[in-house]
């Protein structure tokens, strides 16, 4: 019986981990389910200033998961939101993935946010 023990113990701690795992996993900041769109692809020549690194860098990194959303689908306050989820799930994919997800550094992050903030839509009126 006592030998028993250890292994009953070992799925049991490893069940409750996988189980604590993915109840961390906080999906709640984003959009409700029933409005959430994966980006299907923005045509890259329609953005403004695209050539500069803000905008390269904006490309590379968000492109990496889903095609590239159009920056006027969401205001200058929404997006860095929406950024810092994405590096949320960005940090997720790639510690319990096979996909090759390079994630962004701060100083990055900060760049893509300025160009999403001052390429983004206006408010309806």
């Amino acid at each position: 019986m006592k030998q028993h023990i250890f292994p009953i113990a070992a799925i049991v701690c490893s069940v409750l981990g996988i189980f604590l795992l993915v109840a961390s996993i906080d999906d709640k900041a984003g959009p409700p389910r029933e409005k959430f769109y994966m980006p299907q692809g923005f045509n890259p020549q329609t953005l403004e200033d695209r050539e500069s690194p803000r905008a390269q860098l904006f490309m590379k990194v968000c492109t990496q998961c889903h095609g590239l959303p159009d920056p006027k689908t969401h205001l200058a306050k929404e997006w860095p939101g929406i950024v810092v989820r994405m590096m949320d799930r960005m940090r997720r994919t790639q510690a319990f993935s096979m996909k090759p997800v390079v994630v962004p550094e701060n100083k990055e992050v900060d760049e893509i946010i300025a160009y999403l903030a001052a390429a983004a839509g206006s408010p309806a009126q």
